[in-house]
């Protein structure tokens, strides 16, 4: 990989990887220094080093920073609205569409999520819609085409069939 900074779900375009390239040739890792052995992983090293600058970066703008992102369990899951209703919110970053399905529909793609923007989707549901302990599932269209049932990340109790 040679410099190392050139993945492409970091870099966006040939001038920010100029720019991450020249920035990283004058700053200088202390770890290098501490640690000569790593010289031969120096790429992979700043390959991790700007993935986590860009994702600082896009939780910054996108989300309010690292702190207000990491109280996600205040939004995300099931959750009361301020005004009382029961919403529901996944984080699908590869989501086309995307439904809440479970036993309350018979599985079927009747409650869909809109996407917020930023891989959040959300819809809301009527309350008598779910019984405490039904099973649902998130079922999505990734942008290849592909369909995929999945518990919701943020789901507070499962159970395994038996």
């Amino acid at each position: 990989k040679g410099i190392g900074c050139h993945s492409g779900h970091i870099n966006r375009t040939h001038d920010v990887f100029v720019w991450r390239w020249c920035q990283q040739m004058t700053t200088n890792l202390p770890i290098l220094g501490e640690e000569p052995t790593l010289r031969s992983c120096e790429g992979q090293i700043w390959d991790r080093v700007n993935g986590y600058r860009w994702w600082k970066e896009e939780l910054q703008r996108n989300e309010g920073g690292l702190e207000r992102f990491s109280k996600g369990y205040r939004q995300f899951g099931f959750c009361q609205s301020q005004e009382g209703a029961l919403v529901f919110r996944e984080w699908l970053p590869n989501a086309k569409q995307a439904f809440l399905i479970g036993e309350f529909n018979s599985w079927q793609n009747s409650v869909p999520l809109t996407s917020e923007g930023f891989g959040r989707w959300s819809c809301i549901l009527a309350s008598p819609l779910l019984r405490h302990g039904c099973q649902v599932r998130v079922r999505l269209e990734t942008h290849e085409g592909t369909w995929i049932d999945r518990v919701p990340s943020w789901i507070r109790k499962t159970s395994q069939d038996a």
